[in-house]
C-alpha cells in the first residue's frame, strides 16, 4: 500500500495509483509464486491466495467465532461491502486487478496509464479541499507568520496544511509520552484533526480533551516521516479550540496531575525513580535566591526545547520546582528561595540528555558583590 501513501489524494488520479499495489501483488503471484504478506481490507479478495489448503479452516473458525461478522468487518476473510457498488467492487477486484495488470503491461501500456492518470486528475479525490503539497519555497507559519519571512521566496503556508500527508506510520505513538501512558494514538489523532480543521470542520469537544492530553514535548514532530510541523499544528487546533469553548484550565491540570503523577509514566518513559532522591528543607536562608534555574522554555517561548515532562518535580529534594503556577498549565515554574543549587534535575532531564544540557540549566545566583566587581570591569573597559 506504500502506493497509496505516495499518491495526491485529492485528486481523482488517486484510484488508478491506488490500484498499482495489488496490481504489483497481482503480477507476484502470476509470476513469481508470490503470496500477500498481510491481509487489510483491500487485499481481503486475496484471501484464499495468502491461506491456500487452509483458507477453508480459517474461514470456518471465523464462521463459528464471529457469526454476526461483528469484529473486522470486511477485513482478511474476505469484502463485506454493502449495496450494489459493493457487489460490483467484490466480484470485480481481482480480475479488474489482473485485467489492469495485463493492459498495463502491454506495449503502449505506460502510454495509456498516464493518459487515464491524466483524464482523471481533473476530477476531486476523496481528500480534496483537505490539503496542500509543500514545496522548497513553503515554510510553515506559526501564529500567522512566516519564521523566516525576511525572504522574499518564502510563502507562508498554515501548518494544517501539511496533515493530510500523515502516512500513519505511527513513528509519533512510538514516542508520544501519552500514548506510553494510556495507549491512545494521540498525535495521530490530533494530526486527523488538523485535517479535518483546514477542511473547515470545528474542533469538536473530544478534540479539546485530546489537546489537553499532549504535552507539547516535540517528540512527534522530530520523528515525523512525513514532515508534518506537529507544535505549530496543535497550537492552531488549540487556538480553534478556545474559540470554540472555554479554556478549562481545572480539567487541563486534572490531566497533567494524572499523566505526570503515574509511576508508569515516570518509570518507563522518562526512567525517573521519585523514591531515590532523598527530601529535605533548603539552608535557612529567608528571601534569599542562592540559585537560578534556567529552563528553554522561559528563555525562548512554551515547547523550545522543554519537553513539559514534570520530571524535574518528581525529584525535586527541597520542592522548589513546582507545577501548574505558569500562564500554560504545562509549565514547569521554580521557586528559585527554595533551590539549593544540587543539580538533580539538570542531572535526569531528558531533554538534556537530547541536546547537551541546554534546556535545563543551574547557576549561582549573582550577589551584590558580583554587581560591583561588574560595574568596575566596565568602568575599566570604557577609561
Amino acid at each position: 500500500m506504500i502506493a497509496g501513501y505516495l499518491t495526491d489524494h485529492r485528486k481523482g488520479s488517486f484510484a488508478l495509483d491506488l490500484v498499482l499495489a495489488p496490481a504489483l501483488l497481482d503480477l507476484a503471484m502470476a509470476r513469481h509464486r508470490g503470496r500477500p504478506y498481510v491481509l487489510g481490507r483491500w487485499q481481503a479478495a486475496y484471501f484464499g491466495r495468502k491461506f491456500g489448503p487452509l483458507a477453508a479452516r480459517v474461514r470456518d473458525a471465523k464462521r463459528r467465532l464471529d457469526p454476526a461478522w461483528i469484529l473486522n468487518r470486511g477485513v482478511l476473510v474476505g469484502f463485506r461491502l454493502r449495496g450494489i457498488l459493493g457487489a460490483v467492487v467484490s466480484t470485480t477486484m481481482v480480475p479488474g486487478v489482473a485485467l489492469l495488470r495485463t493492459l498495463l503491461g502491454l506495449p503502449g501500456g505506460a502510454t495509456l496509464g498516464r493518459t487515464l492518470r491524466a483524464a482523471l486528475a481533473v476530477m476531486p479525490g476523496p481528500a480534496a479541499g483537505r490539503g496542500e503539497p509543500v514545496s522548497a519555497a513553503h515554510d510553515v507559519a506559526t501564529n500567522g507568520k512566516a519564521p523566516h519571512a525576511e525572504s522574499a521566496e518564502v510563502t507562508t503556508q498554515v501548518a494544517a496544511a501539511r496533515a493530510l500527508h500523515c502516512v500513519n506510520c505511527g513513528e509519533c505513538n512510538s514516542v508520544c509520552p501519552i500514548f506510553h501512558e494510556s495507549k491512545i494514538r494521540l498525535p495521530q489523532m490530533l494530526t486527523h484533526l488538523g485535517e479535518a480543521g483546514f477542511a473547515g470542520e470545528a474542533v469538536p469537544a473530544s478534540g479539546s480533551a485530546l489537546l489537553d492530553l499532549c504535552m507539547r514535548c516535540g517528540n512527534c514532530e522530530a520523528v515525523c516521516q512525513a514532515g508534518i510541523p506537529h507544535l505549530p499544528l496543535y497550537e492552531q487546533l488549540q487556538q480553534a479550540s478556545n474559540a470554540a469553548r472555554p479554556y478549562d484550565r481545572e480539567r487541563h491540570v486534572a490531566v497533567l496531575t494524572a499523566v505526570r503523577g503515574s509511576s508508569r509514566y515516570l518509570r518507563d518513559f522518562l526512567d525517573v525513580r521519585p523514591g531515590g532522591y532523598v527530601r529535605r528543607t533548603p539552608a535557612a536562608l529567608p528571601g534569599v535566591a542562592r540559585y537560578l534555574l534556567f529552563r528553554a522554555e522561559n528563555d525562548a517561548g512554551p515547547a523550545a526545547t522543554c519537553i513539559h515532562c514534570g520530571g524535574c518535580v518528581a525529584v525535586c529534594p527541597t520542592g522548589a520546582n513546582k507545577e501548574f503556577e505558569g500562564e500554560d498549565a504545562r509549565w514547569i515554574t521554580t521557586d528559585h528561595r527554595r533551590c539549593i543549587g544540587c543539580g538533580t534535575c539538570v542531572e535526569v532531564c531528558p531533554a538534556n540528555h537530547l541536546n547537551g544540557g541546554r534546556t535545563l540549566r543551574v547557576m549561582e545566583a549573582p550577589t551584590r558583590d558580583w554587581f560591583v566587581a561588574l560595574d568596575e570591569f566596565e568602568k575599566q573597559g570604557t577609561s
